[in-house]
């Protein structure tokens, strides 16, 4: 059997069978597993969920005790009733303002370090794991606290900062989106390091071609094609570098269509952690201020690599959207409470993805459309996977969605399409 109780009433030895709430809001990577030490029973009792499934067995319900029936006392003897009124008391959001400061310490220790990192580069001295094992480390735990805390910090960078800031932003990314795809726990800080490591090469590139604030030549281009190979040399010649990063630096502008660089591969040629990593790295570059153009809001962003067809892997693409949170607008999904709806643009900022509702998949029926908030949690409800309009009958989707977008009722139109 299974019961539903606040973290705070978590106990040693009690085995947990998941949260009800965001994974954004708890640091554990794996359900089903018991409370054996006190470090793990002080995670979960400050993990800012709404409760916590836990497993009980008969000898754990508590069976009431029922007191012998006595006689009402007479009304003169009873103490006069007390109303108090009601004062709402607010969920303290100290968890998630510690959670900030933590993140907001980490990356400053992660500009020093990978500043320091890619100035050695630049002297042509070799990068060795150690120099940078702990910084993954700390990344690491801090996404496992708290991966929305951690990914909004990786994003505050300028545009002076950039080259090495975002070298961190995407190790943040990989090792978020390694949990979301259930990589082995082991690889997860190789995946990291990877993504600190994989823009190391442009330390090779004259700083007027990493500054120019106009596009590059088709000289120039092809010279900054060269940043993936030696980024990939320069971390060859260390022996406590993980694989995983020689193949991430050499292969994360490749595509999926076999039309990226430097070798053309395409897809099974490609590793899933050169193909997270080709995410990953668009994602960040899109989403920051450059020199040569401003910062796109994540659905922007996540709007224009979803149109770009044959660069992405897209199954891992979906994956992506489900580890950061954000789905572009005008996407059609299916719920975890089988229906079809429509992803709607942002509202304001830091505010939940909302969908639109509009398809009950059991009675194959349109419905009246419904804003819904998304998220992880039992409240709301989930995105399962990205829909095909075809699939589900739609031929007119681009109709539907201009109805869905613009807030009305399309069950009108299909009345009158049949």
């Amino acid at each position: 059997m299974r019961k539903t109780i606040a973290p705070g009433k978590v106990r040693m030895g009690m085995k947990v069978l998941g949260f009800e709430g965001s994974w954004l809001h708890h640091p554990f990577w794996k359900k089903n597993f018991r409370i054996d030490d006190p470090e793990t029973l002080r995670k979960v009792q400050e993990s800012d969920v709404s409760g916590v499934v836990i497993e009980i067995g008969i000898e754990d319900i508590a069976v009431p005790v029922t007191a012998p029936r006595q006689a009402p006392a007479p009304a003169s003897a009873r103490p006069p009733r007390r109303t108090e009124a009601f004062v709402p008391v607010a969920r303290s959001e100290a968890p998630i303002n510690q959670d900030l400061e933590r993140a907001k310490a980490v990356m400053q220790r992660a500009r020093r370090i990978m500043f320091r990192v890619f100035e050695e580069g630049r002297l042509g001295r070799a990068v060795r794991g150690s120099d940078v094992s702990g910084l993954v480390e700390e990344i690491s735990d801090a996404v496992m606290r708290n991966p929305a805390a951690m990914l909004h910090v990786a994003r505050m960078k300028s545009k002076t900062e950039y080259t090495y800031m975002h070298s961190v932003a995407v190790c943040t990314l990989m090792i978020n989106f390694a949990r979301t795809l259930d990589l082995p726990e082991d690889s997860h800080r190789a995946i990291g390091m990877a993504g600190l490591l994989h823009d190391l090469g442009k330390v090779t590139m004259p700083i007027e071609i990493l500054n120019k604030t106009g596009p590059l030549t088709d000289a120039e281009f092809e010279q900054m094609k060269m940043h993936t190979l030696n980024g990939r040399d320069l971390i060859a010649e260390s022996t406590d570098i993980p694989e995983i990063a020689l193949d991430v630096c050499a292969h994360h502008h490749e595509k999926m269509d076999g039309t990226g660089y430097p070798f053309g591969r395409q897809g099974a040629q490609l590793s899933v952690h050169a193909r997270m990593s080709a995410i990953c790295d668009v994602y960040d570059a899109l989403t920051s201020d450059r020199i040569y153009k401003p910062s796109w809001t994540p659905q922007q962003a996540l709007g224009a690599m979803q149109a770009w067809h044959g660069h992405f892997d897209d199954r891992l693409y979906f994956q992506f959207l489900r580890s950061v949170g954000i789905f572009p607008p005008g996407m059609l999904v299916e719920l975890r409470s089988q229906r079809l709806a429509m992803i709607l643009p942002g509202g304001r900022r830091n505010s939940r993805p909302r969908a639109r509702a509009f398809y009950d998949l059991r009675q194959r029926d349109f419905i009246e459309p419904v804003d819904v908030q998304l998220d992880d949690s039992l409240r709301h409800d989930q995105v399962l996977r990205e829909a095909s309009p075809l699939a589900h009958g739609l031929p007119d989707w681009d109709l539907l969605k201009a109805a869905l977008l613009g807030g009305r009722d399309p069950r009108p139109m299909v009345d009158k399409a049949a």
